[in-house]
């Protein structure tokens, strides 16, 4: 994501620890980057990653009505488009332009055009 942190804050690190992470090594991988590119310091902290945390991700983590079942209405590529339409806006948010948010999200600027066309921001 071509930032420059250098590490990350132990009670940010406690609250990963303590997260069960359902979604295994990925779900893991999209709360740092996420927290990578809401950071404004060389530090990560847990206010980068709180609100990833806090929003569908945790909820994910609780017991599904019903046992291991998926509840009704539950669409993958929604929950997905949500969470990609959220970091763009992060990225759109603390950038100067959209080459510079391009770079933080590490994506082409034709990619970061098309992708803000298709949320609309």
């Amino acid at each position: 994501m071509k930032r420059d942190i250098r590490g990350i804050s132990e009670q940010a690190l406690r609250r990963l620890e303590q997260y069960s992470w359902p979604g295994n090594v990925r779900e893991l991988q999209n709360v740092v980057e996420g927290a990578c590119v809401s950071a404004r310091s060389e530090m990560l902290m847990v206010d980068h990653m709180t609100d990833i945390l806090d929003q569908g991700l945790m909820e994910l983590n609780q017991e599904p009505a019903g046992g291991d079942a998926i509840e009704d209405g539950f669409s993958l590529p929604q929950a997905l488009e949500q969470y990609e339409r959220e970091l763009v806006r992060r990225a759109m948010a603390q950038s100067s332009s959209i080459s510079q948010a391009a770079r933080l999200l590490g994506v082409s600027r034709q990619n970061l055009k098309y992708r803000l066309q298709k949320f609309n921001l």
